[in-house]
């Protein structure tokens, strides 16, 4: 997909819920929040650049599908448009395949190292089987297939069958949400998740918002949560330096009737560049390579507490 298709792709997703949404606004999504997918649906965010594990997902998409044609024998459709319930407009889905001999729908997933865990005992992650259950009521296919590559060489399948009644609680829910939030216009709660998305999208004006005195309570909070956070530093501060003297200059530290270290104090090496003598030494250069960041910090003005 290139950036003109993604950007109509994105664009088109804008128009409904689709199938990776639902998990982010019941809150079960790794990735997203339900502020966050209101504000897809909101704003333009057809610039938006896929992230690195998204990314190679897209790369290797074709490669899990081809593997999931030759076990079955058979010729996936691909490339498909966005389905759309035939009763609620909004209730979209893209999926990845169609297996038109077998009648499924075939999802195709790849599995880092780091992620691997939460397919233990053959269990699909929640924020999957959500997407695989809104595919299946969407397109009215009773079946999906995750067609699933761990680690770049482990391939596996994962089978679902259709919940008629679970679909039609997600679309009581999640159409309440669609009604309220992105008909309505109400932005939903933000989490500290959605940070760097409301740092990205800050108009930046350059003037003073006049807000509702309830807004105190938040400043008051940041201050104590701040504080709280400085002591527990202190506070573990002084468990790890208690650890290191128990230590006596040993590298680990063995609890008799363990069979394990309970904690080691290892020593690696971090390599830099010293960026003041390369800056003398170098100007032109360092001037050349040299990138801007621009970067919001929330202070709280002291003097009003």
């Amino acid at each position: 997909m290139n950036g003109t298709e993604r950007a109509a792709w994105l664009a088109s997703r804008r128009k409904g819920v689709g199938g990776s949404d639902v998990a982010g606004i019941l809150g079960l999504s790794p990735w997203s929040t339900p502020y966050d997918v209101w504000h897809s649906k909101v704003a333009d965010r057809t610039g938006d650049t896929p992230s690195e594990p998204m990314r190679w997902g897209t790369i290797l998409e074709p490669v899990v599908l081809d593997e999931y044609d030759r076990v079955h024998g058979t010729t996936v459709e691909r490339g498909l448009p966005i389905a759309v319930h035939p009763d609620h407009e909004w209730v979209i889905g893209s999926v990845d395949a169609i297996d038109r001999t077998n009648n499924r729908i075939v999802e195709a997933k790849t599995v880092g190292q780091f992620t691997a865990h939460q397919w233990d005992n053959d269990t699909i992650p929640p924020h999957y089987r959500l997407q695989a259950h809104w595919y299946m009521g969407v397109t009215g296919i009773g079946h999906t297939t995750i067609a699933a590559l761990f680690s770049g060489s482990d391939y596996r399948e994962f089978e679902l069958s259709a919940d008629p009644h679970l679909f039609a609680e997600l679309v009581e829910h999640v159409g309440a949400w669609w009604e309220k939030h992105v008909v309505g216009g109400v932005a939903p709660e933000v989490s500290a998740k959605d940070l760097p998305l409301l740092a990205e999208f800050h108009a930046g004006m350059d003037d003073i918002a006049v807000l509702d005195p309830g807004v105190r309570d938040l400043v008051d909070g940041l201050v104590d949560a701040k504080a709280r956070a400085k002591e527990a530093k202190a506070e573990a501060d002084e468990y790890q330096a208690r650890l290191v003297a128990a230590l006596a200059g040993s590298d680990a530290g063995l609890i008799r009737g363990e069979q394990a270290p309970a904690f080691t104090y290892r020593a690696s090496v971090r390599r830099g560049i010293d960026a003041k003598r390369f800056r003398a030494e170098h100007p032109d250069l360092a001037a050349e390579y040299a990138t801007e960041t621009t970067v919001r910090t929330l202070r709280v003005n002291k003097g009003v507490i």
